[in-house]
């Protein structure tokens, strides 16, 4: 399910990074389920998105990647330093914020009725392995 449309840049260090070696504003295809689209195609402002970059690298030392995915298609997606599309990075607290904004556009689509509905209404699979994985420590 592709709710993202245009959910925006976002910068964080991700489950895989990527090449410095190629041009950002043409996302590599790598067969990983996503399909990409250069930016240029994507009708984005490649002057906007190279400021983008270089104010990354200039100020924001431990972004480890930049992804932009406009309707559903990656067509920016940027590595800092010796990262790889290889490399596995913990996501911490980006979870919760893609989370809280994936929500906020279900509830606005309709999908949702609301913040307070329990996940398990719409996956239901998934409550019986959370609780297996719990109760594993209890």
């Amino acid at each position: 399910m592709r709710v993202l449309t245009l959910l925006g840049i976002l910068c964080w260090p991700v489950l895989m990074a990527g090449q410095s070696s190629y041009d950002p504003l043409t996302p590599l295809k790598l067969n990983d389920g996503w399909e990409v689209q250069s930016s240029k195609n994507a009708g984005m402002d490649t002057r906007i998105l190279e400021k983008l970059s270089n104010a990354i690298d200039s100020a924001f030392s431990k972004v480890h990647s930049t992804i932009l995915v406009k309707k559903g298609k990656i067509v920016y997606e940027k590595y800092a330093g010796d990262y790889t599309h290889h490399d596995v990075h913990e996501l911490r607290s980006i979870s919760k914020f893609i989370t809280t904004v994936l929500t906020g556009i279900a509830i606005d689509k309709g999908l949702i009725n609301s913040s307070g509905t329990s996940l398990f209404e719409y996956i239901p699979e998934y409550q019986a392995a959370v609780y297996r994985f719990w109760s594993s420590y209890f």
